[in-house]
């Protein structure tokens, strides 16, 4: 088959009408015959749009979304590429809130730019390619744009989008509450990875253990996410919230009654990590938990990729030059990613130091 046809009209498995097309025998056959690229046209969804582009990557392609269509193709250089390049996306699809909604889903992510970055600009570069698109579908056409594309290197787009783009990226906390915004589920991690040995010194059992024990009544600690708050007033004005919350495996409802609400409302936000005692209650066939107590986690190692935490107590007497030299020594030869929490005990209090190891070895420890 000719590397200029391509299949536009293909309905997934994930189609709400007639779908029946596993995606990975799809792109097999798309590989095989030497397709430049396939779009995907189900129909009332687009479930699935992300494992669309996670096989289309599989198969040494990238996904590119539009509307309701999301194609594939070929980068340039590989067998049966296009070259179409950026003029593959229709007009009335490029707009900036979709653009912008789709990279914040991650939906340009095998660019190898940065969400935050790709957003910075994303306006400027829709705005540079319109008047492109509007006059190619009046007929019109740039006798020079090809020229010198293929030395270039960009597929012969003619498009002449060069635009710096910040390599920085947003927070780990940012990055996934906007995926969720978008995607309604997180995807490309989760805000509790590497935090399962923060959340365990936290709780009595997990929300998975706690639903499987068959328990009804007592006393139970939790630790997980804040992924829904929803506010509620007593018939008296008293203000109340429901809760959800969530660790890797399951979810819970905890209620927090007016009592307790006044406490913890400054903590009741979405993406919080939190710590909630209370006691169990069977409402109806449905576990809940009536919350008691509530303290706010600090994932940020977890969030940076570091260790547990390491914590040092040390009472002010035994604080001298000698000491201190020898502790900077011992964190030196044996460096780490987990911070070091130092906490020093005197007749006024406590008073504590926090570095991250391995940067704060090389600094004097000044309690604060």
């Amino acid at each position: 088959m000719p590397d200029s046809f391509v299949h536009l009209h293909n309905h997934t498995e994930y189609s709400m009408l007639d779908g029946a097309q596993k995606l990975g025998p799809m792109f097999a056959e798309v590989a095989r015959q030497g397709m430049p690229a396939i779009a995907m046209s189900d129909h009332g969804s687009m479930f699935g749009a992300y494992e669309f582009a996670q096989v289309a990557r599989d198969f040494d392609g990238c996904g590119r979304s539009s509307g309701s269509r999301r194609t594939w193709r070929r980068p340039p250089g590989s067998p049966g590429s296009g070259s179409s390049g950026g003029r593959a996306v229709d007009l009335p699809a490029l707009n900036k809130r979709a653009v912008e909604s789709l990279v914040k889903a991650g939906a340009f992510d095998s660019l190898r730019h940065t969400r935050k970055g790709l957003t910075a600009i994303h306006e400027a570069a829709v705005d540079a390619v319109i008047p492109v698109k509007k006059a190619a579908s009046f007929g019109q056409d740039d006798l020079f744009a090809g020229l010198g594309a293929e030395a270039e290197g960009d597929g012969g787009s003619g498009l002449g989008l060069d635009f710096p783009v910040d390599e920085t990226e947003w927070p780990r906390r940012r990055l996934l509450s906007t995926e969720r915004e978008m995607l309604g589920l997180y995807v490309s991690a989760h805000p509790l990875d590497g935090a399962e040995h923060l959340l365990a010194t936290a709780r009595d059992c997990s929300v998975a253990d706690l639903l499987a024990s068959g328990r009804t009544g007592g006393e139970v600690r939790l630790a997980g996410l804040i992924t829904g708050v929803q506010h509620k007033v007593t018939k008296q004005g008293n203000a109340w919230a429901v809760v959800n919350l969530v660790d890797r495996d399951a979810g819970i409802e905890v209620l927090f009654f007016p009592a307790v609400h006044r406490l913890v409302e400054h903590a009741l936000a979405e993406d919080n990590v939190v710590s909630v005692t209370g006691r169990i209650e069977d409402r109806d066939g449905t576990l809940n938990v009536f919350g008691r107590e509530l303290a706010v986690l600090d994932v940020s190692a977890a969030e940076r990729g570091g260790g547990p935490l390491v914590r040092l107590a040390l009472p002010a007497r035994r604080i001298n030059e000698r000491s201190v030299a020898e502790l900077k020594r011992m964190l030196a030869d044996h460096p780490g990613d987990s911070p070091v929490h130092l906490s020093v005990r005197g007749a006024r209090g406590v008073r504590r130091c926090t570095r991250c190891a391995p940067p704060w070895m090389r600094r004097p420890l000044r309690p604060t």
